[in-house]
């Protein structure tokens, strides 16, 4: 079977329209084909089963899920999309694909670093001990000076270590799936936010740093971080921060 070039085709699922054609897979983007007249106003359809998409040049047709499947998709009115009309994922979604993706980078950081979660579970053992005995002893409690400082030193240990491993997870899958295996998961992707295809690995970096790094900062990271996750809720595409600043957008996987 030969591959159609990229282009765009008629729509057999829409008469009157044109469907893109990536060169391996149909796009969503659809639009009236040339010299087709739109009527302002048209008489509301009846729902109409899917029909597959015909692949260009070849017999056999196209058999993947259509968008219109996904929930808000299909026309529906205030459907929060990408500039080209691809609806962007529920904000549930991309929480669970989040806790998906801090579980699996919580159990590698745990098996990597486990000298640092023991070393910082025996300093604070050792310092209760000592302000336990000095209490049945009636003396003063031990300075909290040196047990503080070694516990702040072993967590930002543990902090670059959890970066480093989520560097390495989300950044390659982010620019060669475009997805982690959360978002896998849950049947959504990250796109660039105007046009099909896969983030750059600038985005990929950017959308990293702007969520896990800066996140990460002492004091504003923590209200950041919720700021960031909370953004989708009301943006009029669905972004959180870090889309924003790497210009990405997710998406439902086809």
């Amino acid at each position: 079977m030969t591959t159609a070039p990229p282009g765009w085709y008629p729509d057999a699922s829409k008469p009157g329209h044109e469907r893109w054609w990536d060169g391996g897979a149909w796009s969503e983007v659809t639009r009236p084909a040339p010299g087709t007249q739109q009527r302002p106003e048209q008489e509301p359809q009846s729902y109409q089963p899917y029909q597959a998409y015909p692949q260009p040049g070849a017999e056999q047709q196209y058999g993947q899920q259509p968008y219109g499947t996904h929930p808000g998709y299909g026309g529906a009115p205030n459907v929060k999309s990408t500039p080209d009309g691809v609806p962007t994922a529920n904000p549930w979604r991309r929480l669970g694909a989040r806790i998906i993706d801090g579980i699996i980078v919580g159990v590698v950081v745990l098996i990597i670093g486990f000298p640092l979660v023991r070393d910082l579970a025996d300093q604070f053992r050792v310092y209760f001990d000592q302000v336990q005995a000095a209490a049945q002893a009636g003396r003063t409690a031990p300075d909290a000076g040196s047990f503080t400082s070694n516990v702040l030193s072993t967590s930002l240990k543990l902090s670059v270590l959890q970066l480093i491993v989520a560097a390495i997870y989300s950044i390659p899958l982010v620019k060669l799936r475009g997805a982690t295996l959360g978002k896998m998961a849950l049947g959504i992707r990250i796109r660039p936010m105007n046009a099909e295809g896969l983030p750059s690995w600038g985005q990929s970096f950017l959308r990293f740093l702007g969520f896990e790094v800066l996140a990460s900062i002492p004091n504003i990271g923590s209200i950041y971080g919720l700021l960031d996750a909370l953004w989708c809720l009301w943006d009029p595409r669905r972004q959180c921060l870090h889309d924003k600043i790497a210009s990405t957008a997710v998406v439902y996987r086809r």
